[in-house]
């Protein structure tokens, strides 16, 4: 017979996403006065940074994206976003990659302390790169739409030079220093920046072509060079450096960026695609209330049919995709079990591993998924499972789990109810004792309520003659009565001391684990009664011997009857007497 070891798999713990700390005042270094304005440059007096950044960064394209950025996506007028740029060039001179304050503040707003672990925890919560300027300026919106007041403030601002001057101020004294009204000075200095030098560049809200996010109504749109896409036939796929993701812009809502929506596309040989919440498409496995879907990692086409994914045997609906859940699948005449899509009981990476015991509520039945037939239903198989303490079960020719009693060429087996579990040694099975092998867990013998009986008369008139004679009665053990139970049916194999097996009868005891310092054994056949068979045994000298020895203190009596010929045995222990 075929054996099988089990292995538990281990399962994912998921990790725990950064908290955001409640947002607090930022201060920054000293603001110096403008020198002068050309082209996309502000130069300052003197200013003093013990900054770290990258001066690769185009800034002059930074300062760009920022306005497009604060009016496109966020939806604010030209006065709002050049006060709120009038800080930022402050705070970093639109750097995005820069460290100061000795390495205490970092960013386009030198964000400080618990907002700059703000600004990582929440880039990395959303899937965002928190280096890069696309981060920083989610991070700076989710930031605003906490700060309810200055928010509205902002919106409501008026679209002129004075208005331009009141964002700056504003957005220095809420958003930069927490509401501190004392430093006047510097919220001034940042509102006539803001009046003076990036509301008369950027009033006319032209900057050559806006490409990026713009949100309308409610809704996000995309526009490249000033022009709306996504506007014809069925909209457009777009791909956006900034978050790194790829977008739908549906035509049938006048090319609005889709969110939580399937979509069919011809490109790429045609190919079914999903959009999350965000609008980003989808890459690999995704769970919804229908089912369980995977999306390929390079195009995002809907997977249908079989596939092969992480080396693993996977399987889909060929029409909606949906991933095969607790459902079997017949390939090349087996049967393999697929749980959200994924063949279970097959890990082509781990050799150690043995398979899975499943359990179908459809036939109400438990199964093994063998690892060495790469997941396949285990059929005709004896398999040793680790759980419940380690057991070997066995599967029928349906892959049914067998409980209860079985047979089969090699002998009879008894199965727990429960569980399954082969049973192995001395069990009681419907009130009657059984000996079972504790290696092959063949039956070997058993003991009925009759036979019992007849075994328990033998034990009283035992005691009977030793009390007589003033010996103490002699303990019924039950692992001496299965034993001697066992070898009343050796007896009718081979009536001898020694075994059918050619060992010498004790060899039974020592199989059984049963210790003993003295040990006999009497063997009878042909005898109906109990009391024949005593009367006989007691009658013959070595055979009475054995049932008065003082060493003894324990019996076991084994009856069975055999071909109509009755067979009696008794076997007796004792300890050293140290």
């Amino acid at each position: 017979m075929a054996l099988a070891l089990s292995a538990g798999a281990e399962a994912a713990t998921p990790e725990t996403a950064g908290s955001l700390t409640p947002l607090m005042p930022m201060f920054d270094t000293a603001d110096t006065g403008i020198a002068e304005y050309s082209g996309d440059i502000v130069q300052e007096d003197a200013a003093t940074y013990d900054a770290s950044y990258n001066t690769n960064e185009d800034v002059a394209a930074n300062e760009r994206d920022v306005y497009n950025y604060l009016t496109g996506t966020m939806g604010m007028n030209s006065a709002a976003a050049s006060g709120v740029m009038a800080n930022m060039y402050r705070e970093s001179r639109f750097y995005v990659d820069i460290t100061n304050d000795y390495g205490t503040a970092y960013g386009l707003c030198q964000w400080y302390g618990d907002r700059w672990t703000n600004l990582q925890n929440y880039c990395n919560n959303n899937g965002l790169d928190w280096h890069t300027l696309y981060g920083q300026m989610r991070f700076l919106e989710y930031e605003l739409n906490s700060l309810s007041s200055l928010r509205s403030y902002m919106y409501g601002i008026s679209n002129d030079a004075n208005g331009a001057y009141h964002a700056g101020y504003e957005w220095c004294r809420v958003y930069e220093l927490g509401g501190n009204t004392s430093d006047t000075t510097r919220c001034d200095s940042r509102g006539t920046l803001a009046r003076d030098t990036f509301w008369p560049k950027y009033q006319n809200g032209s900057t050559g072509g806006y490409t990026g996010w713009r949100s309308e109504n409610g809704r996000d749109y995309w526009y490249e060079n000033g022009v709306k896409q996504g506007t014809t036939g069925r909209g457009k796929e777009i791909y956006d450096s900034g978050s790194n993701a790829w977008y739908w812009l549906d035509a049938n809502q006048g090319g609005a960026k889709a969110v939580s929506k399937d979509v069919y596309q011809e490109s790429n040989g045609s190919k079914w695609v999903r959009y999350d919440a965000n609008g980003h498409m989808i890459k690999g496995w995704d769970t919804n209330d229908d089912g369980t879907y995977y999306f390929d990692l390079v195009t995002g086409a809907m997977t249908k049919g079989d596939a092969t994914i992480d080396g693993l045997p996977c399987s889909f609906d060929t029409v909606t995709g949906i991933a095969l859940n607790c459902a079997w699948k017949r390939i090349n005449g087996k049967d393999y079990w697929y749980e959200g899509g994924k063949r279970q009981g097959y890990d082509p990476n781990n050799a150690a591993y043995r398979g899975k015991e499943i359990y179908d509520p459809a036939s109400n039945g438990w199964y093994w998924l063998d690892n060495v037939q790469q997941g396949a239903k285990a059929v005709s198989k004896d398999v040793y499972q680790e759980s419940n303490g380690g057991k070997w079960v066995r599967y029928d020719e349906n892959g049914h789990m067998v409980k209860g009693w079985d047979t089969n060429n090699d002998g009879t087996y008894y199965f727990d109810q429960v569980y399954g579990t082969m049973a192995k040694g001395i069990v009681t099975i419907d009130g009657n004792l059984y000996l079972f092998d504790v290696d092959t867990g063949v039956m070997q013998a058993s003991i009925t309520t009759s036979e019992e009986a007849m075994a328990d008369r033998v034990i009283e008139l035992v005691n009977q003659e030793r009390t007589s004679r003033g010996l103490q009665p002699l303990v019924k053990d039950d692992r001496l009565m299965v034993a001697a139970a066992a070898r009343a049916k050796e007896l009718s194999q081979r009536y001898s001391h020694t075994r059918p097996n050619g060992s010498e009868c004790f060899t039974i005891l020592w199989h059984l684990g049963i210790d003993y310092g003295y040990a006999g054994e009497n063997i009878a056949m042909g005898q109906r009664t109990p009391e024949i068979v005593m009367n006989d045994w007691m009658n013959s000298s070595g055979h009475r011997a054995n049932i008065l020895n003082e060493n003894y203190d324990c019996i076991g009596v084994g009856y069975t009857m055999v071909d109509g010929h009755p067979y009696w045995v008794q076997l007796f222990t004792g300890d050293f007497d140290w």
